[in-house]
């Protein structure tokens, strides 16, 4: 009997354990993510469909000029991954050896575009007509890639220098949309994603790929992050089949 007793009571024993053990929560990350200000509606959607898979996973994003993060980085801004619209951004990095080199990869592919607000509908027809409009937006050369890549198209255009007088500059592609809607100048150039929001103007023109430098979007694991795991995942989680479709619908080719 005392035997009976005895192996019940180990039962019990490994039937609680094995139950403990299946209760035992994940510990709590918090993974902070530098990304182009050109990614945010994508990134959003994406971030949001993490966290329900992984509640236990926190992500929060900071979004800006592929330059300016790279600066904050630089100066030992916390971060865990990067995903920057340039290479050259990367490229500093990994000069640093700030990114870890083998999580780096090419990401996403993007397209340059002319925009207007619509009250230029019957004026502005091709970016030949640059000559002849008032402002134009831009982001800044040196920290917005897409500043940065819509100077090289205007130069191969041989319009830069009948036009530079007139470029307004901004901190990334998504104030150049906001100028633009708000009227407050006759163009501006930003990537195919960003036209896509558009509510208050119109795509004027598609830019061949063969007039500014490839846009290409590397993505990295940050050399100081602490959930490298962690970060690893989210990178693979970003080029899975329903974060694919999500980028895809916004405009980005892979």
């Amino acid at each position: 009997m005392k035997k009976i007793i005895i192996s019940l009571t180990l039962l019990l024993f490994i039937f609680s354990c094995s139950g403990q053990k299946e209760t035992v929560k994940k510990e709590p990350v918090t993974l902070t993510i530098s990304a182009a200000a050109s990614l945010k509606k994508s990134m959003d959607k994406i971030v949001e469909n993490y966290k329900k898979e992984h509640p236990d996973v926190t992500i929060n994003v900071n979004y800006g000029g592929s330059g300016a993060l790279e600066k904050q980085i630089i100066g030992g801004a916390a971060a865990d991954i990067f995903i920057s619209a340039a290479k050259k951004n990367m490229d500093n990095l990994e000069k640093e050896n700030l990114i870890i080199k083998e999580t780096r990869k090419d990401l996403l592919k993007n397209t340059l575009v002319l925009i207007a607000p619509n009250t230029q509908k019957d004026t502005l027809k091709s970016s030949k007509e640059l000559k002849n409009t008032g402002k134009i937006a831009l982001g800044e050369e040196k920290t917005v890639p897409a500043g940065k890549y819509g100077k090289q198209t205007l130069e191969k255009l041989n319009l830069w220098n009948n036009i530079q007088n007139k470029i307004v500059y901004q901190k990334d592609v998504t104030a150049v949309l906001n100028i633009v809607e708000l009227g407050e100048v006759d163009a501006g150039i930003v990537y195919l994603t960003d036209a896509k929001k558009l509510k208050n103007g119109f795509i004027v023109e598609e830019f061949s790929q063969d007039l500014h430098e490839p846009i290409v979007y590397p993505a990295a694991v940050i050399s100081s992050t602490k959930n490298k795991e962690q970060a690893e995942q989210f990178l693979k989680y970003l080029e899975d089949s329903a974060s694919k479709k999500i980028f895809e619908d916004a405009g980005f080719k892979f």
